[in-house]
């Protein structure tokens, strides 16, 4: 080690005189840029560790895992309404006649039309089948007279 330095948590620093007659001391800027990059890192090696990490984006410390730099959350009013006064049904089965007709206006020219088109195909599909599967059906369309 060099002499008249000395090794503190910061780095190495300057010979502070002692002597009573020496009025004028330095003050401690003789930090080498390496000693300060080390502090920092000593200092900031919460931010590398598994515990927090620094925001990739920003570069803020966001806090350990879970707790995201916020702390617990003071002076929160909580209301609560007894048991026996309350009513999660009130007015439910009125709400849900008039929701469910309301909902059914609204969608049925989309759902009966196609519906109401193929009854009348497989309708008129039924009663062909049935006349050509006939007597008189097959004498039509077979075109002999017998």
């Amino acid at each position: 080690m060099m002499s008249g330095f000395s090794w503190n948590p910061i780095g190495f620093s300057a010979p502070v005189p002692t002597s009573p007659d020496f009025v004028f001391s330095l003050p401690p800027f003789y930090i080498s840029v390496t000693s300060l990059v080390s502090f920092y890192l000593r200092t900031q090696l919460h931010l590398f560790t598994m515990g927090g990490a620094a925001d990739a984006k920003n570069g803020h410390y966001i806090g350990n895992w879970g707790e995201f730099g916020c702390p617990t959350p003071q002076r929160i009013a909580t209301y609560t309404l007894s048991s026996n006064r309350q009513r999660p049904f009130a007015g439910a089965f009125h709400a849900a006649v008039f929701n469910t007709f309301r909902r059914f206006r609204s969608q049925v020219l989309y759902v009966a039309p196609p519906f109401i088109i193929a009854y009348a195909a497989m309708n008129w599909a039924t009663e062909r089948n049935e006349y050509l599967n006939s007597k008189p059906g097959r004498l039509l369309e077979s075109g002999s007279n017998e």
